[in-house]
């Protein structure tokens, strides 16, 4: 059980928000498992390489919901996640919001300097990060900071191996935990429950921490979701921001409340968005200016569409 004492809103402040149906009182994955209900068979995570079903994200999120108990990760937890943009870090979304542990999203740019003063201040009790991802081996990374960090008491390796008594890879926890999905029996998360913290830029000053609960993000979310899903059926949303910034984070919670599917690409690259967009059907883009930029200003910006006018049919 977690040690951190994480502030609360009082009751009449909670009780303003929920009199007006500001606040739904649903968790996130309360929200997602509704949707997983309504579209089981619906495309929700699109790679370049494969497609999952909202059942089969599910399946999989759960399962590492229940690894992630059963290596002593639970209920106020806090885990810090150095992922990029891949499906891991969507089925994490989902399965800390099942055992009510808090997501820490770390930016990849950051080295042993920034992860020691930020682990420390947060008391982070869990990283998961990439065995090596662009020539920088993240693992090896942490383990060099065991010393420095006390209080860190699991390293989850994603796509490599674990090296040590404290450290588990993420494909062993997810296959432990689909043969043991009893373990999320009675797991008890309230929409009170803090489970988002991250910091600020920093632009004007030091990075400042700030704590969501469900109510506080997933009741807006919930809304935006649900008007997006009633303009089409079909939206497809590509976000270029990293997941670890709050900006590109919360597209995957779009498309679990929603319903929508969502395309999973680990690195910004205008080319293979550009692919990605005629071959995924995109119909929505996020991304900062500088990304967008890049994309209407690639030489193949008009491929897709020229490569559709010159190969029409006649009538069509």
């Amino acid at each position: 059980m977690s040690g951190h004492q994480f502030p609360r809103f009082d009751e009449s402040y909670c009780n303003r928000w929920r009199s007006t149906g500001k606040w739904l009182d649903l968790t996130l994955h309360q929200g997602f498992d509704a949707t997983v209900a309504k579209h089981p068979g619906k495309v929700a995570l699109i790679t370049p390489e494969r497609s999952y079903t909202y059942a089969e994200f599910k399946e999989e999120s759960d399962a590492l919901a229940a690894g992630l108990l059963g290596i002593g990760i639970g209920k106020g937890d806090i885990v810090a996640v150095q992922l990029p943009n891949w499906l891991e870090m969507c089925f994490l979304q989902i399965a800390l919001s099942r055992i009510g542990a808090v997501i820490q999203p770390t930016h990849m740019v950051f080295r042993e300097r920034d992860i020691t003063n930020l682990f420390r201040f947060c008391e982070t009790d869990a990283v998961v990060v990439p065995e090596r991802y662009k020539d920088v081996d993240h693992a090896d990374m942490v383990r060099g900071l065991w010393p420095e960090l006390p209080g860190l008491r699991k390293l989850i390796v994603a796509r490599g191996e674990a090296k040590g008594e404290r450290e588990h890879g993420l494909a062993a926890i997810v296959a432990d935990g689909r043969r043991n999905l009893q373990r999320l029996a009675g797991v008890e998360v309230a929409p009170d429950d803090v489970f988002y913290l991250n910091f600020t830029s920093g632009t004007e000053g030091n990075p400042k921490g700030f704590l969501h609960t469900h109510n506080t993000l997933v009741s807006l979310f919930k809304v935006i979701a649900d008007g997006m899903a009633k303009m089409s059926s079909n939206i497809v949303t590509l976000a270029c921001s990293p997941m670890t910034h709050s900006f590109g984070h919360f597209t995957t919670h779009y498309c679990a409340l929603g319903g929508t599917a969502m395309v999973v690409l680990d690195r910004y690259s205008p080319t293979e968005i550009l692919k990605l967009i005629d071959r995924a059907k995109v119909t929505s883009l996020s991304g900062t200016p500088a990304h967008l930029f890049g994309i209407l200003r690639h030489p193949d910006f008009e491929a897709p569409w020229r490569w559709r006018r010159e190969h029409r049919r006649p009538g069509h």
